[in-house]
Order: structure tokens, then C-alpha cells, then sequence
């Protein structure tokens, strides 16, 4: 068994290794229609299975992104060109964004002493990415994250340019939580629809019973018909009564 180990792996490798290099060979030219995902099945009828590649899912940090190249000309290139000529001037970005660097954030409405410092002084050079937030309140755009590519730009054109032309989608919409008898966009099982349930009611009734009998206690009690477990003590005086309560021990004199 030991012996057969080492052929078995570089086998398996070697098949694993021809598939992702056929499944390359396709995104490098560009051709994505014809890419596939490939895995091992445990179909008798069939051992590897395929799949078309899945479109981007907007909520997803990692393919919901939108990316593209930048081209810079990283001798005079500026801040105040990136922002206010490409992002708000080309690309339409409103007035609530930010930019930030793998170093930090170099951008935002409140840095605006910035604006006029060269890209090449925040430490962005070849292959640096650039992310760009946008923190509209209605309808914002995922995250772009632009590529720079250093290029020789002539002196009587933009020293910044997108290498093509980019659509950045929206974020997808959120539902917004309903706030009567709900929350979080959980409807809560005792107000259900609006409607108090049972269980409710019923200790709603109970403490208002108690409160009245609270009440009643602290204005003294009223005795309006003997019971059976009451008697009278008669005394000299007809119009004096006793009245012993056996059930709490209370002493009344009328």
C-alpha cells in the first residue's frame, strides 16, 4: 500500500492540474461563455461534472466588486485629478465618497487639503490598488477597485484615464424592516398581525384584578351579607356588631 502512494498522488494531481490549466487557458482569452466549473461527482455514470460560471453576486465582498485598470502618469498625476476629473467629472460619483489605499484612506469630503499632493507622494506606484467607497445614502454603487498601470501620458491630456470603459452596478437594495409588530424583520409571535394573543390578555385581566383589589383593601373593607363562616357577637348595645372573618383573622366592629 505504501508503495502505491506516491504514483496515486502525482496522478491525481497531474489530472487536477490539466483541467485548471484548460479552464485558464479560456479566461485568458477573454472567452468566459465557454468556461466551466468543474467537480469530482460520485454519479457511477459519470465521474467529473460541469457548470457554467455563476454571473457575480452583488452582496458578496469579494466578486460582488467592480474592478478596472488605471492608467497614471505617475510623474505628475494628483489627488485633485483623480477625484474631481475621473471620479466625479467621468465616472459621476456624487459628492459622498471616499478613497483609500491598501495604507489607508487618503479621501473623503473632509480631506480636502489633500487634493492637491501627487498619487506618487501617498505611496501609489505600479500595480498599487486604489478602492473606491460610495457612501451615497439612495441607490449607491458597489466598490470600485482600480488597478494602476504607470504609463507615459502626454502632457496635454488627463494624467489619469481608465485603460477602458467601465459600468459600476448598484448595490442591491435592502428591505427595510416593517416596525409595527415586528423587529428586525421578525414578526413577534404575541403581536402577531397586530393582534395581542391570548396569553396576554389574560395577564393583562389578572393584573387589573389584583390592582382593583389592591384598592379595595387600602379603602377598608365593606361587609354587605354574612357568609357561612361569618357569625355575630350581639352585645348590650343592639347597634354595635363583631364580625370575625376566620378566612384572614380581620376583626370588624359596625
Amino acid at each position: 500500500m505504501a508503495g502505491n502512494i506516491i504514483p496515486a498522488i502525482a496522478t491525481t494531481n497531474a489530472m487536477t492540474a490539466s483541467m485548471c490549466v484548460m479552464q485558464a487557458l479560456k479566461v485568458l482569452r477573454g472567452d468566459y461563455g465557454k468556461a466551466r466549473l468543474q467537480f469530482l461527482s460520485h454519479a457511477p455514470e459519470r465521474l467529473i461534472m460541469t457548470e457554467p460560471l455563476r454571473p457575480p453576486n452583488p452582496e458578496c465582498p469579494v466578486c460582488g466588486i467592480c474592478q478596472a485598470f488605471l492608467s497614471v502618469d505617475l510623474t505628475r498625476a494628483t489627488l485633485r485629478d483623480l477625484v474631481e476629473t475621473l471620479l466625479k467629472g467621468h465616472l459621476a460619483y456624487g459628492e459622498e465618497f471616499s478613497v483609500s489605499t491598501p495604507a489607508g484612506q487618503i479621501w473623503d469630503p473632509d480631506m480636502d487639503e489633500n487634493l492637491d499632493r501627487t498619487l506618487e507622494s501617498f505611496g501609489i506606484k505600479q500595480d498599487t490598488f486604489l478602492t473606491v467607497y460610495d457612501d451615497a445614502d439612495e441607490d449607491p454603487r458597489v466598490n470600485l477597485v482600480l488597478a494602476v498601470l504607470g504609463d507615459s501620458i502626454p502632457a496635454d491630456q488627463s494624467p489619469v484615464s481608465l485603460a477602458e470603459t467601465v459600468n459600476i452596478p448598484r448595490k442591491p437594495k435592502q428591505a427595510k424592516p416593517q416596525v409595527n409588530g415586528q423587529w428586525n424583520g421578525l414578526v413577534l409571535p404575541d403581536q402577531a398581525n397586530g393582534i395581542m394573543s391570548d396569553n396576554k390578555k389574560r395577564k393583562r385581566e389578572m393584573d387589573e384584578a389584583d390592582v382593583e383589589v389592591e384598592l379595595a383593601t387600602k379603602k377598608g373593607k365593606v361587609v354587605e351579607e354574612p357568609s357561612p363562616t361569618k357569625h355575630k357577637q350581639k352585645t348590650d348595645n343592639e347597634d354595635v356588631q363583631v364580625v370575625n372573618d376566620q378566612a384572614d383573622g380581620a376583626i370588624m366592629i359596625d
